[in-house]
């Protein structure tokens, strides 16, 4: 394997862990909307 093809393979990984990373962070902040949601439906306070 050469130089230049395990940086190619190198900025793939990267590329599908930034890939990966933003999938989670839009998950997260789905899930923080909805808990908010649901904790203003349900608060007893």
């Amino acid at each position: 394997m050469t130089r230049v093809q395990s940086v190619l393979e190198r900025g793939e990984k990267l590329d599908d862990l930034v890939a990966a990373s933003e999938g989670l962070s839009n998950q997260s902040k789905l899930f923080y909307t909805q808990a908010r949601k649901m904790n203003k439906c349900c608060s007893w306070t």
